[in-house]
């Protein structure tokens, strides 16, 4: 159980970063004042929204999930 929290952890961390790529390439765009932007800077700041704000569900959703999976196995070891 606590493999697939820290798998769920993982693809949040990765959808993170890759949203963060993208502000960070539309922020660029906005300091260069619009030269050398590319021509999809709009889709790139509407996909970053939607990939920062699910990474982050994802990283808390598999932290939980992780810590819960650990806690589950280390009752069970405990004797009565």
């Amino acid at each position: 159980m606590s493999l697939v929290g820290f798998a769920v952890l993982l693809i949040g961390v990765i959808l993170t970063i890759g949203g963060i790529l993208f502000f960070g390439q539309v922020y660029n765009c906005a300091i260069s004042l619009g030269t050398g932007c590319p021509a999809d800077a709009t889709v790139r700041f509407a996909w970053a929204f939607p990939l920062v704000i699910f990474g982050g569900y994802l990283i808390l959703l598999g932290g939980f999930v992780t810590v819960a999976g650990y806690v589950v196995t280390e009752v069970r070891r405990k004797p009565i």
